[in-house]
């Protein structure tokens, strides 16, 4: 992938990153905004009718530094009110513009503009206070509009399970998830699909919870520092990557790696039940909450359930019973280096598992 198609990708999700997570308290009162206001009167001499306009504005700051570059710029958000005898209108302004450099020296500007309006018919009762968390609320909402009004989630999971159904071989199944295209709009944000590599044949199978930023870019699972340190943990039990099948419960990264919703989860589970058929492990390994809910139980916790064997099946197994058992995301070791002396004892653990299946 080739320098400017990488940064459009930041343009396309980075930003939107930003202006999803922007505050709005700041219209909770309307008059405890930082900020310029300006405000004008006017009266028509004709209708003797009187007009008030009144803009905020407030500008944050930004940095976003990746892999790949460093994006610095400011988000402007403007409120703008225009009252009138027979209605009020309020309109929210959001633009961003970022500025990065290039391997060539040259700058490029990224820009992002979004409007909404919210009007008040009769403005006889209502107060301000209402009207800006309304907008603000419309705002959100609007982001959301597409997913939460077009689609139905249960056809989505249907049309994955038929699909899934049909996949005979771990191959076709990757075709058929690269094909897929049911209301995850991650995968379009998404520069690669992220299947699954690793022996075929594994008694071992490493289940994640979605891509990041450096799978993604590269398109396999579990590289970058938390791969190095996922092969450095089986490396201390005698067992290298090459003998582990390694996938996700996720094939696309999510927007500034957050946590994959349970639509989104819910959708790829007959894709994920059928990857496990198809390889049919010894044990599988479940690298984060995420997983670990997702296939064995929504209420567990890695802190509960570290240290112990889980049986697990699905549909694909035919009555077949699997092994498994969660440890902690290498991501999550990397935060907290205080966890990794529990890590070593969960390995432990794994491998006397492992010999006591052998033996």
């Amino acid at each position: 992938m080739d320098k400017e198609a990488l940064l459009q990708w930041y343009k396309d999700n980075k930003i939107n990153d930003v202006i999803e997570e922007t505050p709005f308290n700041h219209f909770d009162v309307s008059h405890e905004t930082e900020g310029e206001q300006l405000s004008k009167i006017s009266l028509n001499s004709t209708s003797q009718k009187l007009d008030l306009q009144t803009k905020i504005e407030k500008t944050n700051k930004i940095q976003i530094k990746t892999d790949i570059a460093e994006f610095n710029g400011k988000q402007t958000i403007t409120v703008s009110q225009n009252h009138t005898e027979k209605k009020s209108e309020f309109v929210l302004q959001n633009k961003t513009k970022l500025e990065t450099k290039v391997e060539t020296g040259q700058k490029l500007e990224i820009q992002k503009e979004e409007k909404v309006k919210y009007i008040v018919n009769n403005r006889q009762d209502f107060d301000f206070n209402s009207i800006y968390q309304n907008l603000a609320n419309k705002y959100k909402n609007d982001n959301m509009k597409n997913i939460t009004q077009t689609t139905n989630i249960d056809d989505y999971i249907k049309k994955a399970r038929e699909l899934a159904d049909n996949a005979s071989t771990v191959e076709d199944l990757r075709q058929t998830v690269e094909n897929f295209d049911g209301y995850l709009d991650i995968k379009k944000l998404a520069t690669n699909t992220v299947f699954g590599e690793g022996d075929q044949e594994a008694n071992i199978l490493i289940l994640g919870e979605a891509p990041g930023n450096n799978e993604d870019l590269e398109g396999r699972p579990f590289c970058g520092q938390s791969g190095e340190l996922l092969e450095n943990m089986f490396k201390a039990i005698g067992i290298n990557r090459e003998d582990l099948y390694i996938t996700n419960t996720l094939f696309w990264r999510p927007p500034g790696n957050r946590t994959p919703t349970d639509e989104e989860v819910a959708i790829c589970k007959p894709f994920v039940e059928k990857h496990i058929a198809l390889i049919n492990p010894k044990i599988i390994i479940f690298m984060g909450s995420t997983a670990l809910k997702s296939l064995i139980d929504t209420s567990l916790t890695i802190t509960k359930a570290r240290g112990k064997i889980f049986d697990y099946t699905n549909q694909y197994l035919n009555n077949k019973i699997l092994k498994s058992t969660p440890l902690f995301h290498p991501s999550y070791l990397l935060r907290q280096s205080n966890k990794k002396k529990e890590a070593w004892y969960d390995m432990l653990f794994i491998k006397k598992f492992l010999e006591e299946y052998r033996g």
